[in-house]
């Protein structure tokens, strides 16, 4: 992770995989239907999420600290099974631990992220949880050696993001603490194999997303590993604005100083890129 960021960085994690006893107060219950899914919106945003998964239930419920080391397991072990990059990298879960627990942590102290918990066992199956963009670039969290080459990747998406036509902000935006709190950074949202597929990911998203709205967030912005999560993003209204493809992606080699090529034939199709998405007025 880099120390100091600017508006052309960002952090290792700021990507989606959707990689596939609670008790709740079913207060003024509102039902509707989507397709297999049965959702039930619950006061403060706690949802119960009815999936096609035997008698089980998912219930939605803010990333509290009571959930942070589930949450923290969950993303070490469903992003270095299956996410593109991670596995290129020969990431494991040792080495993603430190960064998963920092952004986990810092997510549930700042009120920014929600899980989803199976009913009959109270276990962690889905998280979400992101970061507030603009007061992140003053934090100091270091990453690990081996995501160097990953901070190279998000420079240059966010390089080519700043330095476009697309762009709504300065660079001045980001040193002003009046703009605390507009611009929220999804870091990760993922879920088991086991309870993929279900549409569980995506609610458990639109949640999180109507949340931070409620919080005040204006706009919303990710970093889309695959084409799976890029299409996620997009059925919920993002757009991407940037795009570095794997094969075309070069970094100096901090021996030789020669230019080397990664992630060139290293990343499984059908993922080709990393896509910087947004979405305005949320």
């Amino acid at each position: 992770m880099l120390k100091q960021l600017n508006p052309a960085k960002s952090r290792v994690f700021g990507m989606m995989k959707t990689c596939n006893k609670s008790s709740v107060f079913f207060n003024n219950l509102i039902k509707s239907s989507t397709g297999s899914t049965t959702i039930v919106n619950i006061r403060n945003l706690t949802t119960a999420v009815e999936v096609p998964f035997g008698d089980h239930l998912a219930v939605f419920k803010p990333l509290t600290q009571e959930y942070v080391d589930q949450a923290i397991l969950l993303t070490c072990h469903t992003f270095s099974e299956a996410e593109p990059i991670n596995r290129a990298l020969k990431a494991t879960p040792l080495d993603m631990f430190p960064t998963a627990k920092h952004f986990v942590t810092n997510a549930a102290k700042e009120g920014l992220g929600h899980v989803a918990i199976d009913n009959q066992t109270g276990m962690v199956v889905a998280v979400v949880y992101s970061e507030d963009f603009v007061k992140a670039h003053s934090d100091n969290f270091t990453h690990s050696e081996k995501y160097a080459i990953l901070n190279s990747l998000f420079e240059q998406l966010h390089s080519q993001y700043f330095n476009s036509e697309h762009s709504q902000f300065d660079e001045d935006y980001f040193s002003k603490k009046e703009h605390y709190g507009e611009i929220l950074h999804v870091i990760i949202a993922g879920t088991y194999n086991f309870y993929r597929s279900k549409g569980l990911i995506r609610e458990l998203v639109k949640t999180h997303l109507e949340h931070c709205k409620a919080k005040g967030f204006k706009h919303a912005m990710a970093e889309c590993s695959g084409e799976y999560s890029r299409r996620a993003f997009e059925k919920l209204g993002f757009e991407s604005k940037a795009k570095v493809f794997y094969n075309d992606f070069k970094v100096k080699d901090r021996v030789t100083g020669l230019f080397q090529r990664p992630f060139q034939d290293k990343i499984p199709q059908p993922h080709v890129s990393m896509d910087m998405v947004w979405k305005h007025n949320l």
